[in-house]
């Protein structure tokens, strides 16, 4: 836990397990929470903003930092592996895209690039036709 967060919720004066609780004392359902952080969000001006939008963001940001899918379900409370997958597919597509144009750039070959063949193996094209397969109609 961020010191920050610690700090915040060890001022809150609180007799519950749970420290985010209705005007009754209780804790909020589901259903009532969303209600809630949304009367929050609109309160500080940011009407864009709901608790689903924070959960995924938390995810995403979790994600590209490398996280893994079960370190984001501790964190988020995702129930299952599918839920959270989501964002690490998006996050490994945009790492590997930035990876792929920082090889290309530097000239690098990819762990895909056989030496000595295939398109990226620096030899002429006509090179790799002269050795390549050619199917043979039988008959």
């Amino acid at each position: 836990m961020f010191p920050d967060l610690a700090e915040a919720i060890a001022a809150l004066p609180s007799s519950h397990l749970t420290f985010l609780v209705t005007d009754y004392g209780k804790p909020f359902s589901v259903a009532g929470f969303g209600n809630r952080f949304r009367e929050w969000c609109d309160q500080a001006g940011l009407p864009h903003c709901s608790a689903h939008g924070l959960r995924k963001a938390t995810a995403s940001r979790l994600a590209k930092r490398g996280c893994t899918p079960h370190e984001i379900m501790a964190v988020t409370g995702h129930q299952t592996l599918e839920e959270v997958e989501r964002y690490t597919r998006e996050a490994q597509r945009a790492g590997l895209a930035d990876s792929a144009w920082e090889r290309f750039a530097a000239g690098r070959r990819g762990p895909t690039s056989d030496e000595g063949s295939g398109p990226t193996s620096g030899k002429p094209v006509a090179d790799i036709r002269k050795n390549a397969p050619v199917a043979r109609q039988t008959g």
